[in-house]
């Protein structure tokens, strides 16, 4: 039995900068495009940085993509330091270094979007 509020039957879509629902029941007995903008993060073992990765995605008959910008961010040397050498921390410190890194993926994105919309 489903739970009245199930959303996964849904899909969100953006029009004109309006987020909407859709079920998917009628978006598939419709011939409507459907876009999708997201963003990918990434890192290796490697350290050696952050991929962040735009990409569009389009659904009309089938799926289409596009990877609109894609880059590598370096880790600054407190970064690199923290997440090689985190193998060694206590439990606690590994939540606080979860939060903390978080915080690092948002703001390294809000920088992204801020320097493609300046080469735009």
């Amino acid at each position: 039995m489903r739970a009245k509020d199930d959303f996964s039957e849904y899909v969100f879509l953006q029009n004109s900068g309006d987020f909407t629902t859709s079920k998917l029941s009628e978006s598939k007995n419709k011939s409507m495009s459907m876009k999708f903008h997201a963003i990918g993060l990434m890192s290796g073992t490697s350290l050696d940085g952050l991929d962040i990765c735009f990409a569009r995605f389009e659904k009309q008959d089938s799926w289409s993509f596009e990877i609109v910008k894609a880059e590598t961010v370096s880790y600054p040397e407190y970064w690199e330091d923290q997440l090689r050498n985190c193998i060694n921390f206590s439990a606690v410190e590994l939540l606080e270094l979860n939060s903390e890194y978080g915080f690092y993926l948002g703001k390294s994105v809000k920088i992204s979007l801020i320097n493609i919309s300046l080469r735009m």
